[in-house]
């Protein structure tokens, strides 16, 4: 699970689109609970629980989210038919979006919190105010995950 604050909109606003996410990645899927910055050309914040992988992809239902709100983003190994649950929580609103799917295992599993762009980032225009992008936490239980790895790239302005 991974705890973070909803980051001020970019300076460049234009034609770039933005993720920030946990996820686990797995069997060439990846699941994720996402914050993203003007998906599908929105102008704002949104969030989703997403899956992608060599079979498509899917996205929950999208909700809005404001600039300060505090968000989580879970996935749990439920097992059975359904697999991973993936879960997108405004604690600010009490809104949530979800899904679940079985196309990751457990074994030969990567944990990874990044932030991804659409475009080239050019770093001192992206984020106002050399802010920087702070995920409070990021908790792994691995009781279920084998051939375990974990992987963190943070974006920070100097």
């Amino acid at each position: 699970m991974g705890t973070w604050i909803t980051p001020k909109a970019p300076t460049l606003r234009s034609g770039i689109t933005d993720f920030l996410f946990n996820g686990i990645q797995g069997s060439g899927t990846i699941i994720q609970p996402v914050l993203e910055w003007n998906q599908a050309g929105s102008g704002r914040w949104t969030g989703a629980a997403w899956w992608a992988g060599a079979y498509g992809s899917f996205r929950s239902t999208p909700i809005n989210v404001k600039t300060g709100d505090t968000i989580d983003g879970a996935m749990e190994y439920v097992g059975g038919a359904n697999g991973w649950y993936v879960d997108f929580q405004d604690n600010s609103t009490g809104q949530n979006t979800d899904l679940s799917t079985d196309l990751v295992g457990t074994s030969n599993v990567l944990a990874c919190c990044t932030l991804e762009a659409s475009s080239a980032i050019q770093s001192k225009l992206i984020f106002p105010d050399r802010q920087h992008l702070v995920i409070w936490s990021f908790n792994i239980n691995h009781k279920m995950l084998t051939s375990f790895g974990r992987h963190i790239i943070l974006y920070r302005q100097d």
